[in-house]
């Protein structure tokens, strides 16, 4: 991400300097303003925990006991983080849905069934 201070060139000079020098941001403010999550779709909320757990982002030692700790949070709402492929040996996660008895596409057919005889207007 570019930061959005010109003394940086990443986001990671903004929040280091706010965080870690300043910490005059809390997380709060870090991960609702300036990562923009509050409001952010699923997908941009997904793929922020997916490098939450990258290999390049977070030591290959930690990866699975942050995964855990998100899955136990997820899993709540049916997804989870799940090793999907792996680079330079290292594990790449994946957000997927689990155990979705959710319809994922548009009902095509509507069907009422009658309790009782069928009769109509005319009949009566």
């Amino acid at each position: 991400m570019p930061s959005n201070d010109s003394r940086f060139d990443t986001a990671e000079g903004d929040i280091w300097q706010h965080m870690i020098n300043n910490e005059d941001w809390d997380y709060d403010y870090l991960f609702n303003n300036r990562l923009g999550l509050r409001g952010s779709s699923d997908d941009q909320f997904f793929r922020f925990l997916e490098e939450m757990v990258h290999p390049i982002v977070r030591p290959p030692d930690d990866q699975e006991e942050y995964a855990s700790v998100i899955n136990n949070h997820i899993m709540r709402d049916g997804f989870k983080l799940q090793a999907h492929e792996q680079i330079s040996g290292y594990q790449v996660y994946r957000v997927v849905r689990i155990g979705s008895a959710r319809v994922e596409q548009n009902v095509k057919n509507l069907i009422f069934a009658a309790d009782g005889p069928n009769t109509t207007l005319s009949d009566t």
